[in-house]
């Protein structure tokens, strides 16, 4: 059991036939890194770091049910059709003594994530997507000036 306010590192990964759609790592303290759109038709290999503002880490934090941290675990969806996709969360706290994981198994075509887990990668999709289009826009400008 990891107490919520203890929680200071948030991963979540979405892969899919060995291709990375998305990864981010936020923490507490307001750094972050991301690679990816998290749409299963798109792969981008370019990882981004730096920081936002702190309160994105605790809005987030504010999607993640309590029974969260409780206990980690593997759940398979039955029944999946379409791409096998797999979705892990690590919660940790800061010096990362402390971690609960969780993988999820689902279909591209078949039920899905549960709503809660949905809600919460919507989420973080939505608080993290300004800096992250910011950061491709950066990088692309910087290629080519190069």
């Amino acid at each position: 059991m990891l107490l919520k306010n203890r929680i200071k590192k948030i991963a979540i990964t979405l892969t899919s036939e060995q291709s990375i759609h998305l990864f981010i790592l936020l923490c507490a303290d307001g750094s972050i890194q991301r690679m990816g759109s998290g749409k299963l038709d798109t792969v981008e290999s370019e990882m981004y770091s730096d920081t936002m503002e702190v309160d994105v880490f605790y809005r987030v934090m504010s999607l993640i049910p309590e029974k969260m941290t409780k206990q980690g675990g593997v759940f398979e969806t039955p029944k999946r059709s379409g791409r096998l996709c797999e979705m892990d969360i690590v919660l940790a706290d800061r010096m990362e003594k402390e971690i609960i994981g969780y993988r999820f198994l689902y279909g591209s075509k078949s039920l899905g994530l549960p709503k809660e887990i949905s809600k919460l990668l919507e989420g973080i999709l939505l608080y993290t997507d300004t800096w992250y289009q910011a950061k491709k826009a950066e990088s692309r400008k910087k290629k080519k000036t190069h």
